[in-house]
């Protein structure tokens, strides 16, 4: 069944028979809906500068216009290394309202990783800051090939158009384009930690049920402001009639961030959500924690991409004393999966796994999304059993949320998406398990497990017995000849030999005591 064709954004959902762009502009016309931060040379002093709905929907507006006279057509697929900011969102809207697919992938992967990335997708275009145009230099073949090639900046770059120019402020918007619900809407590279990069394919109707869950079950709220500190939620967050603030940050170095400027511009500006990894959250709340400062105007805070200690829950509690934290637990083929409230982890008690291993708990499943554990061997199989409560195995999804397939890589999709009449099952790859009362607990990558011919171990709960320690910053767990072996980060980067042996004798007595 074809999906109405709306004006603008229309890979998103149509609220009151308008596209998101144009249902926010009515709704909220003088919302700031980006404001770009940045810090002078030398100065500790922010310059803000904010754009309204109404204003960005006449932007996105004028770059469909551009684009559609640049030949852009319905399908096509055009390669994003935008930074984040007004021109992210305009470009990103504009390009998926002409039909096309805005392809997304990080750079901070490197570069020969984004080049990769660039060739399995298969563009007609090209849109990116001005240093990412130097990518020329590593695939002249592929630039050559495209139709159409566009910077995003104040700065030419030869033989590209200038974002700016792509189209004058236009009376009304474009000819509306019709697309089906499950046709491809963007496609976003994984980061490649795990493995090699693969391009996640978002469907229209996979987007339309995401967008649901942000306003249903995480509560965004349209006229709040957002400060995402992974960027490309600001994609989600815009299309509900939120606000984004994007401070300084280098998407290729994301923990290079200065926190002292981050907490500088949430105070001045009284966002009411962020979004970002536990490893950011961690750096910002030990920063307000050593400077004696608080973030109350937060009301909600989501941590997702890692595993959440309690110690990190902790310390975003206290720097945030009026906002409840969240710990969503997914991937990008699946976002997200369960989602848990820091209050209801501290309420209840985590329960073991059978084999005596505490995983990290992260909450229920969402509704709409089907959870289960299965023995790893029966999905290697392309069959799926599950394993008892309380006993580690495999996670698998399924769901709207959930993709069914990676761009142009068929043995990838094969591998990790397991059908089931005509329900699809995806591979998460992490392994867990769960409770009676449906939480579920993570227990690490599967690719990180250690196996002796004893017993497995699992990285989560071996690292969360060591990560206790009182002067260890985070270990990894790995295997050296077959054995398993700990890996330590200490807080303190000058520890003498002396204090260097006490440490690894506390924590060798530490693995002893832990069954």
């Amino acid at each position: 069944m074809a999906a109405p064709p709306c004006r603008s954004w229309s890979a998103l959902p149509a609220a009151n028979g308008k596209a998101p762009a144009r249902a926010a502009a009515a709704a909220t016309p003088w919302v700031s809906a980006v404001t770009k931060v940045s810090f002078p040379r030398l100065s500790r002093t922010p310059r803000y500068e904010a754009i309204t709905f109404a204003a960005l929907a006449a932007r996105i507006s004028a770059y469909e216009s551009g684009l559609a006279a640049a030949g852009l057509r319905a399908a096509e697929r055009v390669i994003m290394l935008v930074t984040p900011g007004v021109d992210f969102l305009a470009l990103s809207y504009a390009v998926m309202g002409r039909g096309a697919v805005p392809v997304f992938i990080d750079p901070g992967m490197g570069v020969d990783a984004v080049v990769a990335c660039m060739r399995e997708a298969e563009p007609s275009g090209f849109i990116g800051v001005p240093k990412a145009h130097l990518l020329r230099l590593r695939a002249a073949e592929l630039f050559r090939s495209l139709r159409f090639r566009v910077v995003a900046g104040r700065l030419p770059v030869f033989g590209a158009t200038r974002a700016r120019d792509l189209g004058q402020p236009a009376a009304g918007p474009p000819d509306p384009v019709s697309r089906q619900a499950d046709d491809a809407a963007l496609v976003a590279f994984t980061s490649g930690a795990t493995g090699r990069p693969k391009g996640v394919v978002f469907t229209n109707r996979m987007l339309a049920e995401q967008l649901a869950v942000f306003r249903g079950q995480f509560g965004f709220r349209r006229g709040d402001q957002d400060l995402p500190l992974l960027p490309v939620f600001s994609l989600f967050t815009a299309a509900l009639g939120v606000g984004s603030i994007f401070p300084p940050l280098d998407p290729s170095r994301p923990l290079a961030l200065d926190p002292a400027q981050v907490v500088r511009v949430m105070r001045d500006l009284g966002n009411q959500t962020s979004f970002g990894s536990p490893t950011l959250w961690s750096q910002l709340a030990e920063y307000c924690r050593r400077t004696g400062t608080s973030l109350p105007q937060l009301r909600r805070v989501f941590m997702a991409g890692a595993p959440v200690s309690q110690a990190t829950l902790d310390l975003v509690s206290a720097a945030c004393p009026e906002a409840e934290s969240f710990t969503p637990y997914g991937a990008t083929e699946a976002l997200p999966v369960t989602v848990a409230a820091a209050a209801d982890l501290r309420q209840d008690p985590p329960l073991l796994a059978l084999s005596g291993e505490q995983g990290t708990p992260v909450g229920r499943a969402i509704a709409g999304v089907s959870l289960r554990v299965v023995d790893p061997v029966s999905a290697n199989n392309a069959t799926l059993v599950d394993v008892p409560q309380r006993v580690i195995g495999e996670i698998v999804v399924s769901g709207v949320t959930v993709s069914r397939e990676y761009l142009a890589r068929p043995e990838a999709t094969a591998a990790s998406k397991v059908r089931d009449g005509d329900r699809i099952w995806h591979r998460m790859g992490d392994m867990g398990y769960l409770d009676g009362s449906g939480q579920l607990y993570f227990c690490g990558r599967r690719a990180h497990l250690v196996a002796t011919p004893e017993r497995v171990f699992h990285s989560v709960p071996v690292e969360n017995v060591f990560n206790r320690h009182l002067h260890v910053c985070r270990t990894a767990l790995v295997g050296v000849g077959g054995q398993p072996a700990l890996v330590v980060e200490p807080r303190s980067r000058t520890l003498g030999a002396e204090a260097r042996q006490r440490l690894a004798g506390e924590l060798r007595a530490l693995g002893v005591g832990d069954p």
